[in-house]
């Protein structure tokens, strides 16, 4: 069964957006050209792709963890190194941010390890 944090097609909460976390060949990051990553993928409510973190260094042989907030803000923690990120749109452009789980992140999408007792 999939886990509430790793479930493919998750629809945003206001049904505008699907997100999919997609395993594929990094191709543009010099860095980890070639490996296996995690990209971030987000579809408008017609499938049709409106952003892909072509760019991402959360390799696939570990572990991330996904999901939406109620902002329809996209949140991945990532347990290779701990760190928190989150996608907004902005002026019709997603972006990027490094975060920390005081800005927010829900904690359905935090695996049991990382929430605060």
């Amino acid at each position: 069964m999939t886990q509430p944090n790793q479930r493919q097609a998750s629809i945003s909460s206001t049904g505008k957006f699907k997100l999919d976390v997609k395993i594929e060949q990094q191709t543009t990051n010099p860095k980890y050209k070639g490996a296996l990553v995690w990209k971030v993928c987000i579809s408008d409510r017609n499938g049709k792709l409106v952003y892909k973190d072509e760019d991402s260094e959360f390799v696939a042989n570990l572990k991330i963890y996904w999901g939406w907030d109620d902002r329809e803000q996209v949140w991945v923690y990532n347990s290779d190194d701990g760190k928190i990120w989150r996608w907004n749109l902005k002026t019709d452009k997603w972006r990027k941010i490094e975060s920390r789980k005081s800005d927010g992140i829900p904690d359905f999408i935090l695996p049991n390890y990382a929430k605060t007792p």
